[in-house]
């Protein structure tokens, strides 16, 4: 998807998450327009705001879409500015709880995708009673959940899948923390994902849903929702519940009318 910006027009780009805020501004140029094009890289949750210049008018339309967005600069353009913060990606925090999907591994440890800078590391042996000679070897591509163990500046985020509550073996079918199986991932906002762990509304939400049908899930502080249901009808259900709860906004009221709208 392309968004092309000519002399004349400002926009003003947001995500619910503040994830990047862009300022343009325009000198005119002569001999032609000056134009900018962005091209969609990622999935998100973009407002796109189209503002005349008479500052008594209101904004002319507003759209919603799918998208995350790079800059990439006409050779035409000239004397044209932009502003940019990129907080596109999860920043680790010790203690956060995240899901992620095992890109390589070796004898001694995995490397883990958390939607990160860079790659995590979850060493072997930071499984529940895990050994030299009893630890996990699993495939690459396997997703897992996990906890930061340990985030330094200039150094990658390490990672642990042992519990301080649960001491269930790795291996036992009951560890917290682990392989996650047979289930659905998807994105999210890293905002929405967190008010469903640290609010009142999100344990509403999950209650409500949990009313309606069984299913398991866990959600990550990186922005990912694993969920497993014995029906893929229930998982798209759950799943376009929480878009629209997302979207629309998380009150008692809003939330009761989209479970209702999509039984």
């Amino acid at each position: 998807m392309l968004i092309q910006l000519l002399s004349g027009q400002s926009f003003k780009l947001e995500t619910h998450t503040d994830a990047f805020k862009i300022k343009i501004l325009e000198n005119d140029v002569s001999g032609g327009k000056p134009s900018i094009q962005y091209v969609a890289t990622k999935s998100g949750i973009l407002d796109n705001k189209v503002h005349n210049s008479n500052k008594n008018a209101r904004a002319k339309s507003k759209n919603k879409m799918e998208i995350d967005i790079i800059p990439i600069c006409s050779n035409r353009v000239n004397n044209l500015i932009i502003a940019m913060t990129l907080l596109f990606q999860y920043q680790p925090q010790e203690n956060d709880v995240v899901i992620g999907t095992i890109v390589q591994k070796s004898p001694e440890f995995f490397t883990v995708d958390i939607n990160s800078e860079s790659y995590g590391i979850l060493n072997t042996l930071e499984f529940q009673n895990s050994t030299r000679k009893d630890k996990p070897n699993y495939p690459e591509g396997t997703i897992v959940l996990c906890r930061v163990l340990k985030n330094e500046r200039f150094a990658k985020t390490q990672l642990s899948c042992i519990s301080l509550i649960n001491k269930k073996a790795w291996n036992s079918g009951e560890a917290y923390f682990g392989e996650l199986k047979s289930g659905y991932l998807k994105d999210f906002p890293i905002s929405f994902c967190k008010s469903l762990l640290s609010s009142n509304q999100g344990e509403g939400i999950l209650e409500k849903l949990g009313q309606k049908m069984q299913y398991e899930i866990n959600i990550g502080y990186n922005g990912k929702i694993w969920l497993k249901t014995t029906k893929i009808q229930e998982t798209i259900f759950i799943m376009q519940a929480l878009e629209r709860i997302m979207e629309s906004g998380q009150s008692e009221e809003n939330i009761n009318f989209i479970i209702n709208a999509l039984k």
